[in-house]
């Protein structure tokens, strides 16, 4: 009989929040990025969150704590300026508090993508829903010392009733080296969640008892549907860099096909895994979704390895992992204990009924022993197919996840209250005149001038938009103001843009910035 999970005894699950979105840098100001920086270099912070030790002689951690339980500092540092202290303009607007994009958010955007917003709601609280629907009893976020109080501030603001724990580990390690610093911390098999995945929870169940059922080392979720654009590829580019070769659901190879560059490079497959395995396929349309589930038993299993070699899940980790599976590994023969039985003998002995139940009891054991050590290293993969997964790493990924959430197909809804295919804040203040197509999102406390009009566009919250404006297929974040008569076509407008250009076509517009 096949086991079935129990999320709150089972599993726990880590979503890696440190990332800082350099592949968004046009829309994350990274010049604001290098001035806290630099302000952090020579300043801490205390807030709900464990500062794990940098890899020094002399490590000093700072305070450890969840959202829901109060902090307990061990070191007094000069703590670093809060979010909400911050100078920005427009000080005199009023937040909203109970939305995901308050106080908090005001200033974020600019130092880690996984509050970005998609839909007026910031990236991390689609992981957060995620977790919220599976029903997880411990969260633990890891992300870097620079964004650790804008994320602190945001949960105990939006997400109080979350068991969430908040890990700060330095901005400069790789996603495997974040791991193996908060290995105390785990404590049953766990799931690894990157925090710019959105994606819907459905298919979790059947993964996970794929990952429990076939003793796995490590499962991947693989998906054939990643950040899907609503139009068809008419190219013949590989979307993926991805080549894996399968047994069924076995991974028996894995490797990243392209270079540093993104060109094909040529892959070499031992001779071995084509011999051992009748029913191999490979494939280079499967991309990694970066959802991961682990047994706890990896921590002692590479405690032998070089981990300072290991630094990132999917072009390290993995593939040592699936490598593994085929090393011999040598166990000492262990003596029979006095009560066991020899079968050998069996067949001079009179075939009791209890003798039956003996035997058959001692066989299932050695059985389940033998299944557990022969997948001492075992790799996994769940497909999925035909659902949805977005990762938000780069522009055009930012712009599908908005547009595509416009259109009803992310899985998630925005927090605005529904009108046909039309989502518009009840605060918000429309003029006379104005025109708002479908696919559209207006954010709370935005103000839209008389005769404007809005085509499949995202408003963000606390917006001065004025009179005769066109926008259309852009995205325009929080406390944004466009002056009369202006016209915003395929763009991009971060937090406190100020537009006063009579056209902004097909351009990223970063943090302040004034065209």
């Amino acid at each position: 009989m096949e086991k079935k999970t129990n999320w709150n005894s089972e599993f726990q699950i880590v979503i890696l929040a440190g990332g800082t979105g350099k592949q968004l840098h046009r829309i994350i100001s990274l010049q604001e990025i290098e001035q806290h920086q630099q302000l952090h270099e020579n300043t801490t912070f205390t807030s709900s969150s464990l500062l794990l030790p940098t890899p020094t002689p002399t490590p000093t951690p700072i305070s450890t704590s969840t959202s829901t339980s109060t902090s307990t500092s061990i070191s007094t540092p000069t703590p670093i300026p809060t979010p909400n202290s911050s100078s920005t303009p427009n000080s005199t607007s009023t937040s909203n508090s109970s939305s995901p994009s308050s106080s908090c958010l005001e200033t974020s955007s600019l130092l880690t993508k996984s509050l970005l917003p998609i839909l007026n709601r910031p990236l991390l609280s689609y992981q957060l829903q995620f977790c919220e629907n599976v029903g997880f009893s411990e969260i633990i976020i890891t992300t870097n010392p620079i964004a650790a109080p804008y994320i602190t501030n945001y949960l105990n603001e939006s997400w109080p009733h979350l068991p969430t724990k908040v890990l700060v580990c330095p901005s400069n390690i790789g996603s495997a080296q974040v791991l193996f610093r908060i290995k105390n911390h785990i404590t049953t098999d766990f799931i690894v969640m990157s925090g710019d995945l959105i994606i819907k929870q459905d298919f979790l169940r059947h993964m996970a008892d794929l990952h429990q059922n076939q003793h796995s080392m490590l499962t991947l979720l693989l998906s054939t549907n990643l950040n899907p654009t609503g139009q068809p590829n008419t190219s013949n580019i590989n979307q993926t860099s991805t080549f894996a070769g399968l047994d069924r659901e076995k991974i028996v190879f894995y490797a990243d096909n392209t270079d540093d560059n993104g060109t094909l490079k040529n892959l070499v497959i031992p001779k071995y895994i084509l011999t051992r395995h009748q029913n191999l396929s490979f494939h280079n349309n499967l991309a990694d979704s970066h959802f991961y589930m682990f047994s706890k038993r990896i921590f002692t299993l590479l405690e032998n390895e070089n981990q300072k070699e290991i630094h990132n899940i999917q072009k390290d980790l993995i593939s040592l992992i699936v490598k593994k599976q085929f090393q011999k590994i040598k166990s000492p023969i262990q003596p029979q204990p006095e009560n066991s039985l020899d079968y050998s003998q069996s067949s001079k002995q009179v075939l009791t009924p209890e003798l039956v139940f003996k035997m058959s009891r001692s066989f299932q054991s050695a059985s389940r022993e033998k299944a557990v050590h022969q997948n001492t290293f075992s790799c996994y993969a769940y497909i999925l197919e035909n659902i949805p997964c977005y990762r938000v790493n780069n522009i055009q990924s930012y712009v599908s996840a908005n547009r595509e959430g416009a259109r009803g197909k992310l899985g998630y809804l925005p927090n605005e209250p529904a009108n046909k295919s039309t989502y518009i804040a009840t605060n918000a203040l429309i003029g006379n005149k104005v025109q708002i197509g479908t696919e559209c999102i207006i954010g709370t406390g935005t103000v839209i001038g008389d005769n404007s009009i809005i085509k499949k566009s995202i408003i963000g919250n606390h917006c001065k938009i004025g009179n005769a404006v066109k926008i259309t297929n852009s995205i325009i974040m929080n406390y944004v103001t466009i002056e009369e008569g202006s016209i915003i076509q395929d763009s991009i407008l971060s937090n406190y843009c100020l537009i006063e250009s009579k056209l902004v076509k097909d351009k990223q517009v970063g943090f302040k910035e004034t065209l």
